[in-house]
């Protein structure tokens, strides 16, 4: 907008010489910094360690997993037992069993310089990994909770699946529970084949979320500026509300399986579908592409 002085005269923009070169220092010291961390040894300064456990998981039912930074694997193990792998663990992360409860977690929730997430994208020997294998068989509870880093997650089945994902991108394949809910941050989400018997609850932040061959029971969408785009089967309810991006539904059910309601009314009608959906868009599109 412009401005003008007490004469009436229009102010002349000034170029912001000042605040462009403190952007350029800054961006000069931050790859400095990240070239140093990754030359030098953190050891020095930070304790890390490596681990190579297993664990009887005959009586586990619940995993809890509470991981800060670092990439993480998650997938089938080959026998009845627990298996973890990690390289280069913050000496805070501990990993234990207590009843029927296999948990990884953070003894300390803040960050400090070693921590911060940039230093560890990509490989390198400061890069932060961790692998879990899990049995084969039917857990109460899977609880995910990751900061900044990649996180795939293999062939899990559950009563109850929650994610909390933060900045970084995440992967889930041949994923079954009866209900599950999925909070992403800035990162983009990819899913395939997810079967998910009862509802699906998912806030999605900054970061893209495609879901694809997905067999749902219901579903809850709270999307901001990111896109979220679902091919597969809801026979269930349908609610979302989504922000700045889009949303797109490609579904095998047919049109006449929903009623509309909300702003879906305007484009769809509203028939006697014995499944109700409740759109309400902002600046993004919701699109259903149906079956016949």
């Amino acid at each position: 907008m412009a401005k003008y002085d007490a004469s009436g005269d229009r102010i002349k923009s000034r170029f912001p010489v000042f605040s462009t070169v403190v952007l350029i220092l800054g961006i000069i010291l931050l790859a400095a910094g990240i070239i140093y961390y990754k030359n030098s040894d953190i050891s020095k300064y930070y304790k890390m360690k490596d681990i190579s456990e297993s664990y009887d998981a005959g009586s586990i039912n619940n995993i809890e997993i509470d991981f800060g930074i670092g990439d993480i694997l998650i997938d089938k193990s080959a026998d009845e037992n627990i298996h973890v792998e990690g390289i280069n663990i913050p000496e805070y992360v501990e990993v234990e069993t207590s009843g029927d409860i296999f948990e990884i977690k953070r003894q300390k929730k803040n960050f400090n310089f070693w921590d911060f997430p940039l230093w560890n994208l990509g490989s390198g020997k400061n890069e932060i990994s961790l692998k879990i294998y899990l049995p084969d068989k039917t857990y109460n509870n899977f609880k995910l909770d990751c900061g900044a880093g990649t996180v795939e997650v293999n062939n899990v089945i559950c009563s109850y699946a929650e994610f909390d994902m933060g900045a970084g991108d995440c992967d889930i394949n041949s994923f079954i529970c009866d209900n599950a809910s999925i909070d992403t941050g800035a990162g983009d989400c990819d899913i395939s084949f997810i079967t998910v018997n009862k509802t699906l609850e998912i806030d999605n932040g900054a970061g893209d979320m495609t879901i694809e061959n997905g067999v749902l029971g219901g579903i809850e969408i709270d999307s901001g500026a990111g896109d979220v785009d679902f091919s597969g089967t809801i026979n269930g309810d349908i609610e979302a509300d989504v922000g700045a991006g889009d949303c797109t539904f490609t579904l095998t059910n047919s049109e006449s399986d929903y009623r509309f309601e909300g702003d879906g009314r305007k484009h769809y009608g509203s028939s006697g579908g014995k499944y109700t959906v409740d759109i309400d868009s902002g600046a993004g599109d919701i699109d259903f592409i149906f079956g016949k």
